[in-house]
């Protein structure tokens, strides 16, 4: 062959190789639009205010800080059954470089949201190339996959900062995965000993862990060219196990897995719960099509990735038998990467629907499903059998030239449907206004356990422990200026002026009916003219007076935003907001600046006593102290306020009974120290 051919191959691939270089970046920047664009609008329905799981952090924050946890117990015990050692981590940072007010958390989980967007779409990308796709249908797949790992009907990833735990170790076992495949298949040793060590941290990072490390697991047996490579494989999975057992205090769903035998219906009420599991991208169909209907598309995508999965099984193990002459599986890294993928789907499925069959127990098993359609996280791994199942069926459609058309509908249908929930974010997602009209709700001084506050944790009060730490938590927070108080103003703060302010138009003020104070009022009115900047956002503020004293705090809602007219719901002090009347009220910006109001001497001192049962007025025997019985001290210590002892501790009262003209209060917690918190210093009330 002379030179000049030669040469002019090498030209033709160079030319080549730079087309396709210019194909992929067309598909990463497209895909990169979605992805931002998808990101800003879960970004908007952001609130500071932490929900349910959120506050387990804290209180776990609040215990480390309180030296009641050790370093490695914060990191590791269980979050209910399982590890998820990252959130506390990056919740740790965010409490002392943040303020506590998840920004942290958030920016972490959409960094690792957007790589794994773009790591998934890169994958379904090399793949549909590999067979000879179309151009357009590979643009279109790339990013429908995209938009599945950021589809907003799995609002608790997108949308709630405690799901760092998700996005974060999603992304490493995804990536520690592909990395291993590559390693196995021809990696150096020393790659795969930095692969094989941080697969053992990372396996403490979420419950998804364990099945991370049995994938781990697998693709040793498949890929593994050394036979010392298989003294690794079951590394993380021991590691994983071993964290687990040595700071689980034990107990939980898993002891009780044998209901799944106690009937031949849990057969039906099993797999209705897996299909509902793949379902879970498109649960915002729900009340559109039904559940019947969710649950057949759920099934079919559970089918085709159980499928995959099985047949990818047989032909693995099929090579490494005497008969394949113990060969390495001849496929490609994208297929090796979508098999053990479907592995760990098929495996997750299973264990969400045996979760929640043992979770509503026997009698309701057949209503586990609706339990795992609402989880609205199992989306974020459900959406890669989604992604999964458009691979397969794009592929089989090429099989057959007057199908290849379809191909681009299906893509196109897959992006519609993992986009779909962005555009209509409005009509069903209104936790940010629920949350910030509580955080409005605790900034006043009621309990996260009273009905004004309760949607930071519905139903908390059937949980025994949390119905007490979840009060002390909330005011941890407060106190210590953390979460939506590092930049609140306190009630009866002022400001001279320097700050903008909005009058509240058609001010109604009616008192809070179950303030047994009756101090607090509920506050409607809305703001005119106001440009709500784009994307309307749910807004706290402090509501002021004329004098622009702080009197309470109101949420500009955002769900029922229209036009520049934003409806408006808070609480303010009865009394000043009578003071200051209908056209006095005002909303402010939350900002520095602030001068709060002098401290007056608040609280009440134990009884001066010391004897064989007390101790400066603290209780020897048990936690709690007393008081003169008057009407004032029965108002303060009813059961459910928080409390501030001059040691720093919080505690909650539970119960007050009264015994020879005097009133003993019982708090949460161990015995107090009567010599540092008794007469003669003051016990503060916080609600």
């Amino acid at each position: 062959m002379s030179r000049a051919v030669q040469s002019g191959r090498k030209g033709v691939r160079a030319v080549r190789a730079e087309t396709e270089g210019h194909k992929r970046g067309l598909a990463y920047a497209l895909v990169a639009v979605v992805v931002v664009a998808q990101i800003f609008v879960a970004a908007h329905a952001l609130v500071d205010l932490p929900k349910v799981d959120g506050w387990a952090v804290w209180n776990r924050v609040m215990r480390l800080l309180a030296g009641e946890v050790t370093w490695d117990q914060y990191l590791f015990l269980p979050h209910g059954a399982h590890l998820h050692s990252v959130v506390y981590l990056v919740a740790w940072a965010d409490y002392h470089w943040a303020n506590g007010r998840q920004l942290l958390m958030t920016v972490v989980s959409y960094l690792a949201t957007a790589g794994c967007a773009l790591f998934v779409a890169g994958r379904v990308l090399a793949w549909m190339e590999r067979e000879g796709i179309s151009l357009i249908v590979r643009l279109s797949g790339a990013v429908a996959a995209a938009a599945l790992v950021t589809n907003l009907a799995d609002y608790e990833t997108l949308m709630q900062p405690f799901q760092v735990v998700m996005s974060v170790s999603r992304l490493t076992y995804l990536s520690l995965l592909w990395y291993l495949i590559k390693v196995l298949r021809r990696g150096s040793v020393g790659a795969y000993v930095a692969v094989v060590a941080a697969s053992c941290l990372a396996v403490t990072f979420h419950g998804a862990g364990h099945l991370f490390a049995a994938a781990f697991a697998l693709l040793h047996v498949v890929f593994s060219r050394r036979p010392l490579m298989a003294l690794g494989a079951p590394l993380p999975l021991i590691v994983g196990i071993a964290v687990q057992k040595h700071y689980s205090p034990g107990g939980g769903e898993l002891g009780a897995l044998g209901i799944l035998l106690s009937s031949p219906d849990m057969a039906g009420a099993f797999l209705k719960a897996v299909c509902a599991y793949f379902a879970t991208p498109i649960n915002y169909l729900w009340p559109v099509v039904g559940e019947r209907t969710l649950l057949s598309m759920g099934f079919i995508v559970f089918a085709v990735t159980t499928a995959f999965a099985a047949y990818g099984t047989v032909l693995a193990f099929a090579a490494r038998l005497p008969l394949g002459n113990g060969r390495q599986w001849n496929v490609s890294d994208e297929v090796a990467m979508a098999w053990v993928i479907a592995v760990i789907l098929a495996l997750s499925g299973a264990a969400a629907a045996a979760f929640w069959i043992v979770r509503v127990g026997a009698g309701n098993a057949g209503e586990a499903y609706r339990s795992v359609l609402a989880s609205a996280r199992y989306g974020a791994y459900a959406s890669l059998a989604w992604s999964i199942f458009m691979g397969v069926a794009v592929l089989g459609l090429a099989r057959f030239r007057a199908a290849r058309h379809a191909q681009l509908g299906v893509t196109l249908l897959v992006t519609l449907a993992a986009v779909w929930p962005a555009a209509t974010l409005a009509r069903f997602y209104t936790f940010d206004d629920h949350l910030n009209i509580a955080a409005a709700a605790l900034s006043m001084g009621f309990s996260p356990t009273h009905p004004e506050g309760e949607a930071v944790w519905p139903g908390v009060k059937d949980d025994w422990y949390w119905v007490d730490a979840l009060p002390m938590t909330a005011a941890f927070l407060r106190i210590d200026h953390k979460g939506p108080w590092s930049h609140l103003p306190a009630l009866h703060a002022t400001n001279g002026g320097t700050v903008e302010r909005w009058p509240v138009a058609a001010a109604a003020v009616r008192p809070v009916e179950t303030d047994r104070r009756r101090a607090t009022c509920h506050l409607e009115g809305r703001l005119e003219g106001v440009d709500p900047g784009g994307v309307p956002r749910s807004v706290l503020a402090p509501v002021v007076n004329y004098g622009n004293e702080v009197i309470g705090y109101a949420v500009l809602t955002r769900a029922s935003a229209e036009g520049d007219h934003r409806p408006l719901k808070g609480y303010v002090l009865c009394a000043d907001a009578q003071r200051a009347g209908p056209a006095g009220l005002y909303l402010t910006q939350a900002q520095t600046g602030w001068v709060a109001a002098a401290e007056g001497d608040e609280g009440i001192a134990p009884f001066d006593l010391t004897d064989a049962t007390w101790i400066q007025g603290v209780a020897r025997n048990w936690p709690g102290f007393f008081v003169a019985d008057v009407p004032e001290a029965r108002a303060l210590f009813v059961p459910g306020t928080i409390l501030r002892f001059a040691d720093g501790q919080l505690r909650v009262v539970q119960r007050q009974e009264v015994a020879n003209g005097y009133l003993n209060v019982f708090v949460t917690g161990a015995i107090l120290d009567g010599g540092s918190v008794g007469f003669p210093h003051k016990v503060a009330v916080l609600n």
